[in-house]
């Protein structure tokens, strides 16, 4: 245990306030605050272990009086007015997350250039093309997501391996057994925390949520993540041959972090991100 631990973000940011002329944002955890930082010069980083904490800790400095700063999350697939009372701070990522943003910056493209086969990518459109069809791929998972939220039926996307439900050699989603797994899973989670079980979904609804193509995906049309588990699985056999360790969606995920900076230092988005801060675009 350190002190940090006995105290509140909002707490830690007042003192920081207090101490530092310094601007400051609000980001969801490490990770963001790495990819941000070499981007700020001078600007204190808080990471809030995860986006709840982050909207919670930017509505009671807001209720402080405390502004001037940003809260950058992802948008996942909420109803952007849910966050309006904060929305002269709350700076989201564009597209769903993170790694959508990057992606539609033009990062896994070329990072797939660089880990996949020249020959094969060609073969099927060349890297840019690839992603534009991973992205596609991954639209009936958006539905899913977008639907759960909308409803809050409260799915447990992130304790199902949708690694483990596609096929290496085609990249196809095995619908319905991905299906059944959330539905498994997502029930699982709800009787872990004691709570009631009639806002999962029957499986045969998660399943016509995922082939139901006029559903609209909600806030962020893609999650990035998603879109990386699909391309670590394209790089150990469609447009590669990686070993599977080498081909992780975590190791590819920090890989498409790490191929950003260009990206994002050429990008509207940073230099509205410095405007919010007070900071020079140029700078």
């Amino acid at each position: 245990m350190t002190l940090r631990d006995y105290d509140s973000l909002s707490d830690r940011v007042r003192m920081h306030v207090r101490a530092s002329g310094e601007c400051f944002v609000i980001v969801e955890g490490p990770d963001d605050e790495l990819v941000l930082k070499h981007h700020l010069r001078n600007v204190q980083f808080f990471p809030a272990a995860g986006k709840p904490n982050a909207i919670v800790a930017a509505r009671e400095l807001l209720r402080l009086g405390i502004s001037g700063f940003a809260c950058v999350t992802d948008v996942d697939f909420d109803d952007l007015s849910t966050y309006a009372d904060i929305e002269n701070v709350h700076y989201p990522y564009e597209g769903a997350d993170l790694e959508a943003m990057l992606i539609g910056f033009g990062v896994l493209s070329l990072v797939l250039e660089h880990q996949g086969s020249t020959v094969k990518l060609e073969a099927l459109g060349g890297a840019g093309g690839f992603v534009d069809d991973l992205v596609r791929r991954t639209s009936p998972i958006s539905r899913l997501r977008a639907e759960s939220a909308r409803n809050h039926w409260g799915i447990a996307f992130d304790r199902v391996d949708l690694q483990r439900y596609l096929r290496q050699d085609t990249l196809e989603l095995k619908v319905p057994e991905y299906c059944l797994a959330l539905h498994r899973e997502s029930v699982a989670a709800v009787r872990e925390s004691d709570g009631d079980e009639d806002p999962i979904p029957h499986p045969n609804v998660i399943q016509e949520s995922c082939t139901d193509s006029g559903a609209a995906p909600g806030a962020g049309s893609f999650r990035g993540k998603d879109v990386i588990v699909f391309a670590s699985t394209a790089l150990r056999r469609m447009v590669g041959s990686l070993r599977q360790a080498a081909a992780d969606p975590e190791i590819l995920r920090k890989q498409l972090h790490s191929s950003s900076g260009l990206a994002i230092s050429q990008s509207i988005w940073l230099g509205n991100l410095k405007e919010l801060l007070g900071i020079d675009p140029t700078a």
